[in-house]
C-alpha cells in the first residue's frame, strides 16, 4: 500500500494539471514552498504555470511539459525526499562531550554548595 502523503489544508482545492504529449495528469497540490509546487511525485516551478481559478475556490496550475522537464520535476521531488531522510539519520549521531560546558557547570555547582 503506498504511503499517504499529507496535504497542507491551505491548498486542499488546488490542483496541478501536467500535459505531456498525449497524456494529461491531474494531481492535488500538497504544498507550495516559495516558488515551487509540490505534488505526489513532482516538484514544479510556480512561475512556469498558467493559473486558473477553479469552481471549488482554489487555483488550478496547468503545465505543458516536455520529457526533459518532466524527468527533472520527478528528480527534484526524489532529491528533496532523499535529503530529508539523510538529515533524519544525521540527527542521532554521537556528538563529542563539550568539556568546557561540563567544566562551567561543575564550577557553578561547587560554588553553590560551598
Amino acid at each position: 500500500m503506498p504511503q499517504k502523503i499529507k496535504q497542507n489544508p491551505e491548498f486542499k482545492n488546488y490542483q496541478v494539471i501536467c500535459v505531456h504529449e498525449n497524456k494529461v495528469d491531474c494531481q492535488d497540490v500538497l504544498d507550495i514552498h516559495g516558488n515551487t509546487i509540490e505534488v505526489r511525485d513532482k516538484m514544479l516551478i510556480l512561475s512556469d504555470a498558467t493559473q486558473y481559478i477553479n469552481s471549488n475556490g482554489g487555483i488550478t496550475y496547468v503545465y505543458n511539459l516536455d520529457l526533459p522537464s518532466l524527468i527533472e520535476a520527478k528528480n527534484l521531488k526524489m532529491l528533496r525526499r532523499n535529503v530529508a531522510i539523510t538529515r533524519i539519520f544525521e540527527y542521532d549521531k554521537e556528538k563529542p562531550i563539550a568539556w568546557g560546558t561540563v567544566g562551567a557547570f561543575a564550577v557553578a555547582i561547587i560554588a553553590i554548595l560551598f
